[in-house]
C-alpha cells in the first residue's frame, strides 16, 4: 500500500480552485457499492445536508444513481482521491474508513468523517477519532441532524486540526526513505505504522507540514 506522487487534477482544478469555503470529498472507496446509500433514505440525507453547506462537494457515485443539478455538487464515478486530498482547498473527507483512505487522509492532513461498514473500517475510523482527527457516524442510524452537526464540528474545531497536523508531522518524521523500518513503530497504531513504513513518496501539497 503506497501514497503515490501527485499528478494534475485537470478538469477538476477549476472547480476546486473556485471554492472559497473549501471542498468536501465523499467517497466510500472501491469495494462498497455507492448505491448502498439509496436504501432507507440515506441518499436524500446526504444530499439535503450537502445542499445547505457553504463548501463544494465532490461525491463518488455509481452509474444509474439519481442526477443532482447543483453547481456546488459534482458527482462522478471516479475521482483522483489522493490528488484531491492533497489540494489545499480540501477541508474534509467523508469516508468509509478503509486503510488506504485513512493513510491518504493522514498523509495530506485532512480531517475525516467516517461511516464504516466493516470491522476493519470501524477500527481505522475509531483510531482517527481517538487521535482527534476524525469522527465516527453510524450509517444505519444516520440523520440529517447528526450528519450536519458532525460536519460542522469537524470543520470548526481548531483542536482537531492541530492534532491532525501533529500526527502528519510524526508520520513524516519517522518515515525512512531508504526503506528501513521506521523507528518507534510500536508507539502509534496501525494506520500510522503503515504510513511510516510504506510511503514511497510524500505529496507536495500545502497541507503537509515539513
Amino acid at each position: 500500500m503506497q501514497c503515490l506522487p501527485y499528478f494534475c487534477l485537470q478538469d477538476l482544478q477549476a472547480f476546486m480552485d473556485d471554492a472559497p469555503n473549501g471542498v468536501i470529498l465523499f467517497s466510500l472507496g472501491s469495494v462498497i457499492d455507492p448505491k448502498t446509500i439509496l436504501a432507507n433514505g440515506q441518499f436524500e440525507i446526504f444530499l439535503n445536508v450537502f445542499r445547505r453547506l457553504k463548501q463544494k462537494i465532490m461525491w463518488k457515485v455509481a452509474a444509474g444513481m439519481p442526477e443532482v443539478k447543483d453547481p456546488n455538487i459534482k458527482l462522478q464515478t471516479w475521482f483522483p482521491q489522493q490528488e484531491i486530498l492533497n489540494h489545499n482547498r480540501t477541508v474534509l473527507f467523508i469516508t468509509h474508513g478503509g486503510l488506504q483512505s485513512t493513510v491518504e487522509a493522514i498523509a495530506n492532513g485532512v480531517p475525516c468523517l467516517g461511516v464504516p461498514f466493516f470491522f476493519d473500517q470501524k477500527k481505522d475510523v475509531s483510531f482517527l477519532e481517538t487521535v482527534g482527527m476524525g469522527r465516527l457516524l453510524d450509517f444505519n442510524n444516520l440523520t440529517e441532524k447528526s450528519l450536519e452537526w458532525s460536519i460542522h464540528e469537524m470543520l470548526n474545531n481548531p483542536e482537531s486540526y492541530a492534532k491532525l497536523q501533529t500526527l502528519t508531522r510524526t508520520a513524516k518524521a519517522e518515515y525512512q526513505p531508504d526503506g528501513g523500518a521506521a523507528k518507534g513503530t510500536h508507539s502509534l497504531d496501525r494506520p500510522t505504522r503503515v504510513i511510516k513504513i510504506e510511503f514511497t513518496a510524500v505529496p507536495r501539497g500545502r497541507r503537509i507540514v515539513s
